[in-house]
């Protein structure tokens, strides 16, 4: 699914841009969007691995298929992420 061109093209009408360049625009708006969206959802596949990973086979035994939306059990504590590297 991707964006309405017709419909948000006109948004973008105070811009200098050709309309190639209205759409990569929109297209990438869109992609930042469904980004947002994905992560609200827990749909962003870093938070599926994070999932499958602090989970490993327990949800096996929880009977959560890999399919089924599985919440971190750390999720809500603040992480320091001094470990990680830009």
């Amino acid at each position: 699914m991707g964006p309405d061109y017709e419909k948000y093209r006109p948004l973008l009408g105070d811009f200098d841009l050709s309309e190639e360049q209205k759409d990569d625009l929109l297209k990438a708006m869109w992609s930042i969007m469904d980004s947002f969206v994905d992560r609200a959802f827990g749909d962003d596949p870093v938070q599926q691995v994070v999932c499958k990973e602090d989970f490993g086979k327990d949800s096996e035994k929880l009977g959560v298929a890999d399919s089924d939306e599985v919440k971190s059990k750390n999720s809500s504590k603040k992480k320091d992420h001094k470990d990680l590297k830009p």
